[in-house]
């Protein structure tokens, strides 16, 4: 990989502002015409740096709000948002995983506990993963057929599946 220089970092703030320009990417616009040191007279759309400069400055604020925010405020906002539950990251993996294992759990079938395994290991990677807390592989079939089963049956009652 090649030394990045001054003429390929114009290049590429010369490309950004042409493409900011022609898509109306209006921070874009603003970082790239600010880079290229363009004075205000010859800018292009001068509206579209201006709403540029007006992200930008908030964009601003927001970090430094962010930084001026005490640990306690912090915590207080983070607990807010710490339910697992309604990190939606989280209720899709668990919503996934009962629409595959909810078929397999249906049939009863005590035999498909590598299928079981699997089904685990993939949506659960940290906890049931080749190097989670406790790889599904090092467990007897009726610990993972009971860790299966009670994960499908608390995911049908914490979103009320049906």
């Amino acid at each position: 990989m090649g030394k990045r220089t001054y003429n390929s970092d114009i290049q590429r703030y010369l490309n950004l502002k042409n493409g900011s320009l022609s898509r109306g990417n209006a921070l874009g616009y603003f970082k790239a015409i600010n880079y290229l040191g363009i004075p205000e007279e010859q800018i292009e759309d001068l509206d579209l740096y201006k709403l540029g400069k007006m992200e930008y400055e908030m964009e601003i604020q927001e970090i430094e709000k962010s930084k001026k925010m005490s640990s306690l405020e912090k915590s207080l906002s983070l607990n807010v948002d710490t339910n697992r539950f309604d990190k939606p990251y989280k209720k899709e993996r668990d919503l996934k995983f009962y629409q595959w294992g909810h078929e397999i759990y249906q049939r009863d079938d005590k035999r498909a506990t590598d299928e079981k395994r699997r089904l685990l290991s993939e949506y659960y990677p940290n906890r049931f993963g080749p190097n989670g807390k406790t790889p599904s592989y090092d467990l007897s079939h009726r610990v993972v057929n009971k860790i299966f089963d009670s994960i499908i049956k608390n995911t049908k009652k914490r979103y009320n599946l049906n």
